[in-house]
């Protein structure tokens, strides 16, 4: 799946995203530095309802966020970034 995106329609992009992919469990998102993969990353938290900060997890080895699904239920989101 592509994505193309800007801060003006970001939260529609991740509605679109988040309902082809909610089936799925693992997600990689890839674009230089600077893309907005974590900005991405924080609309999509931010649109289930994740009460952390979103942050770049590039100084650290990898963030984690619960949100709860309609259900209730927790789920995590493991945001980790991998370069070379």
């Amino acid at each position: 799946m592509q994505i193309t995106y800007n801060l003006n329609n970001i939260d529609e992009a991740v509605r679109g995203f988040w309902l082809q992919a909610k089936g799925h469990r693992l997600f990689t998102f890839n674009g230089g530095l600077g893309a907005g993969k974590t900005t991405f990353t924080r609309a999509l938290c931010n649109y289930l309802g994740v009460k952390d900060v979103v942050s770049s997890p590039t100084f650290s080895i990898i963030n984690e966020y619960v949100f709860h699904d309609k259900d209730g239920k927790a789920n995590t989101i493991y945001h980790s970034d991998w370069y070379n």
